[in-house]
Parts: structure tokens; sequence; C-alpha cells
């Protein structure tokens, strides 16, 4: 990936070679480092939010997503899945759409690592039809009143608060659905167990609500745009995660090609491991493409799809390689190869499934 601050990338790598190198892909499997301590690291060696707007940053949004290239270059996938839901999908929606009140009192907290953020969305029968969410907000005098459940959402078993969206609203309309501001330790709010998962161990959550009450206050966003809000959000998110992908795919690659000119029977498959360099190539030149549009303040739907598409193709195809590359040791649980395959199922389903880019892409033909 490519940036211009070159002293950044270089502050950068060198916070990670300090901070992140006892959970480099040396052993076996990912050590889940404390996020809280994570985020409070990168803020005082001002490295979290650089490329934020002012007065947080420098408006480059370029240093948000080189950081989270590096860190998945470096094969700390989880770290890289719970720092991006905390501090560019979580804090990030707080920013842009929250009231100056919630700002004040919670942004301090999350830009210190004092208080962690999430974004809950998905429930146990409703992942990718967000339509169908069943957590409901009914406004009372007391505030509103909160009642449903929320799981397999990133960084719940340790987040501190979420932005949840939820059903104002019976009917299946676009305008059904808020988003609020949920303190975790709100009365009537119970913190489930870390969901099981084939990848990013204890990373996953969810929460319970039975008539928890939180302030009027607390809504984030206009009244009924809660869908619409998080919609425009996604894009944004499918950069972030393209970020992700462009890193272990390079990685991934980088691995593959020292396998075949180091081994007699990889050399075999060269052809494979070449036609893997050349799509890198070209879903990097797109990233490119699709960054400078975001600059430009130019990035469509279809494009942030089709970036995401093309690197959740790549991707599950070069950790396939390296599974196919270590033999019987690439299907065995808790080897890097087979992390690296289950990663790779994990963020395809991020921003919205493969389904769904198809069918953004296909909505424009």
């Amino acid at each position: 990936m490519k940036i211009q601050d070159h002293a950044f990338a270089a502050d950068l790598q060198n916070w990670i070679n300090e901070h992140l190198s006892p959970y480099t892909p040396t052993s076996k499997a990912e050590k889940l480092v404390s996020i809280h301590s994570l985020v409070r690291e990168l803020a005082q060696s001002n490295l979290l939010t650089r490329g934020w707007p002012a007065p947080y940053g420098d408006n480059d949004i370029r240093k948000q997503l080189y950081l989270h290239f590096s860190l998945a270059r470096q094969a700390l996938g989880a770290v890289g899945l719970c720092l991006a839901s905390h501090i560019d999908i979580g804090t990030r929606g707080l920013l842009d759409k929250g009231s100056p009140e919630l700002i004040d009192k919670w942004l301090p907290k999350a830009l210190t690592g004092d208080a962690i953020f999430s974004l809950a969305m998905t429930e146990p029968d409703a992942g990718s039809d967000l339509q169908g969410i069943q957590f409901t907000a009914n406004k009372s005098e007391e505030g509103w009143i909160l009642n449903g459940v929320k799981r397999g959402i990133t960084n719940l078993p340790f987040a501190d608060a979420a932005l949840v969206l939820a059903r104002t609203n019976p009917s299946r309309s676009p305008f059904s659905y808020s988003l609020f501001l949920v303190p975790i330790e709100t009365a009537g709010i119970t913190r489930e167990q870390a969901v099981p998962t084939l990848a990013y161990h204890g990373c996953l959550g969810g929460i319970s609500a039975k008539d928890a009450v939180i302030p009027l206050d607390n809504l984030v966003g206009p009244f009924g745009a809660g869908l619409m809000l998080l919609m425009k959000h996604l894009e944004t998110e499918r950069l972030f995660v393209s970020a992700r992908m462009l890193g272990i795919s390079t990685y991934l690659i980088e691995e593959l090609i020292l396998h075949t000119r180091n081994s007699p029977q990889c050399a075999l498959q060269a052809d494979n491991v070449a036609r893997l360099k050349m799509q890198l190539m070209a879903f990097e030149a797109y990233f490119e493409t699709c960054v400078n549009a975001f600059e430009e303040g130019e990035l469509s739907a279809k494009d942030s799809a089709a970036l995401k598409y093309m690197g959740s193709s790549l991707l599950k195809s070069a950790s396939n390689t390296l599974a196919d590359y270590s033999g019987a040791q690439g299907y065995l649980r808790g080897t890097p190869a087979i992390r690296f395959t289950t990663e790779a199922m994990g963020l395809a389903l991020a921003g919205g499934s493969e389904e769904i880019m198809l069918s953004i892409i296909g909505n424009t033909l």
C-alpha cells in the first residue's frame, strides 16, 4: 500500500515491532492483546487517529488505512479487527453523527482507551438482512426502553459502549430503524460470553436487553435514519476491510514465494503463485483507485463493493494455496494455514457478504 508520509510509516512499524512482536506469526496461533491497553499505547504514541479530521488528526485517511494494512501484514488479524471496530467504526460513527453532548462525554474516553466501542447490528436471526432485526427501542418519559438480543458482534466481550441499531417502528420501511449509544453497564443489559468462532477467538460476543432504559439524548443521528446512516458508513468500512485483506494477502503471497523458492515440491506450483501475485497487483491498483475516489468524495457503492469482493476472492485463493502447500499440516487446527483460511471466511462477511457485494454491483449494470 502506498503512503506519502514515510515518517508515519516508520513510526508505526517501530511501534508494532516494540509492542506487538510477541504476537507475530512465529507461534501457531495469535494471542489477543488487551484492546484497552493497545488503544492507550497507540494514543500515547500519536498513532491512533493521525488520519482523523481536525482537531484529532490531519484528515488523511491513508494513515488510518495504512494502520490496518500494517497490522494485517504482520498477521495480527484479531488485533486489527478489534481496533477497526473500536476506532474506525464505533468511535468514528459517534464523531460523525453523535450529539455534541455525547461526543464530549464519550469521545475522550474512546481516544485514550478508557472506553472501547462496538457497532451492534446483527442478531441471531438477522445477519445480512438488517431490516429483519427484532431489537427494539421504544420512547417513554424515562428514556428509550430497549429489548432484544445482539450477537456475533466484534468487541462486545469487552466493550464499554456500543452503537446499537434498533427497530423504532414495526414496519420494514428503511426509516423504521434508529441508532443509539448504549453503555454496556446499563441496568437491564446483560453481556453474553464470547461466541465460539473459527477465527478471531475471543473477539465476538453479544448482549441481551430486557427493559433497559437509556437517556433520550443517546439517540445518534436523526430518528428513523439509523439504517441509512449505516449503509453509508459501510462503504467506508469496506475500504478498511479491503486494507486488511490487502495486508494479509501480501503476507501470504510473500510466504508462498518463499515456499516456491525453497521447496522443490512447491516449485512445481510456481505458476499458481505467479497468478496470485498478478491478482495481488491488480487488487492493490484498484485499492489505490478507490482510495483516491474516497479522497475526492466520489467513491461509489459499486466500487467499494467490487473492491471488497475482489479482495475476498484473492484472500481465499491465497489462504487455500498456503493450506495446500502445507500438506496435512495445512488442515490441522491451530496452524497458521488453517487460521488464515478461517480468517478469510470471516473477512468475507465483514461489511456485507459476497452475495450482497454482487447484488450491489448487479444493481448498477
